[in-house]
């Protein structure tokens, strides 16, 4: 059967073909797979490169380079804390009170330095997990206590540069197939998952983005072979503002794989990492 690999959810692309803002629209291109770099010594990282696409043609490049899991050596998984207390949850930022009953890690931490074309300036993403708590700074320089420039209150909520920006997921739509014939021919489509996002400033301002995959060939074959995002700047907007959204942008997925490894990390460290190859596909440094 013939197949069609689209960009984008079937709804997004019609919401943007219908798109008719004045707008600035970009695209983010970002590759499938990281390329595991040691020029820090023997700790391996991982870096993602990626392209900004302009509507005259021209592109910027831009990478993020994640660095290894750091976390304390007492780290016993036979201890386990059975407290209850209040507890914020770092991806939607609701107040919970929950009773914890799960091996206790202590001071897990992770970098990721990103590369942001809109100023030419490479920023430092400081994850920790404290056993309780998570929390993002970004800076100008490699230590924590350095240069602060801003912070993630929650995966969707961050100050940058001292302005107030609030992400929402509007849309979200699962990768589908859809066979159909045309022209007495059968066709098989497939589209990509994806989602529509909005990020406010706290003067009201509206950035519009959708979330798709770029297609080309794997092993000859025709399939999804990374992450695409197109991104609407009302047009005037300043530099700046597209400095700090891209610079939200990435902070809030570093975050949320961060949260989503300190999820699996305790059977990470327990376990075969056979038994866990995919899930476990970081590093971890005992300290």
């Amino acid at each position: 059967m013939k197949q069609q690999l689209h960009s984008f959810p079937k709804e997004a692309n019609r919401m943007i073909i219908s798109e008719n803002c004045d707008c600035d629209t970009i695209t983010f291109v970002e590759s499938l797979k990281p390329v595991t770099i040691f020029d820090k010594g023997i700790i391996a990282r991982r870096k993602t490169e990626g392209l900004l696409e302009f509507k005259d043609g021209t592109e910027q490049s831009y990478s993020l380079i994640k660095g290894a899991l750091y976390m304390d050596k007492d780290w016993d998984p036979l201890m386990f804390s059975g407290s209850a207390g209040v507890i914020v949850d770092f991806i939607n930022g609701r107040t919970l009170r929950a009773s914890r009953s799960n091996p206790t890690l202590n001071a897990v931490e992770q970098t990721a330095e990103l590369f942001n074309p809109f100023d030419g300036k490479t920023y430092f993403l400081f994850a920790k997990f404290d056993g309780d708590s998570i929390s993002l700074d970004i800076s100008l320089t490699t230590g924590a206590s350095g240069k602060g420039v801003g912070y993630l209150e929650y995966a969707y909520a961050a100050n940058i540069y001292g302005t107030i920006y609030e992400m929402k997921v509007l849309r979200k739509w699962e990768s589908v197939s859809e066979n159909l014939e045309e022209n007495g021919e059968k066709i098989r489509h497939q589209y990509p998952d994806g989602a529509y996002i909005v990020i406010s400033d706290d003067e009201g301002g509206k950035i519009r983005i959708f979330q798709g995959a770029t297609t080309g060939k794997y092993l000859g074959m025709n399939a999804f072979t990374g992450y695409k995002s197109i991104v609407y700047f009302p047009r005037g907007i300043g530099s700046d503002i597209k400095r700090d959204v891209f610079l939200f942008f990435y902070a809030s997925e570093f975050s949320k794989d961060f949260v989503d490894d300190i999820k699996i990390l305790p059977d990470c460290l327990t376990y075969s990492k056979d038994r866990y190859e995919e899930e476990c596909d970081f590093n971890i440094v005992m300290r």
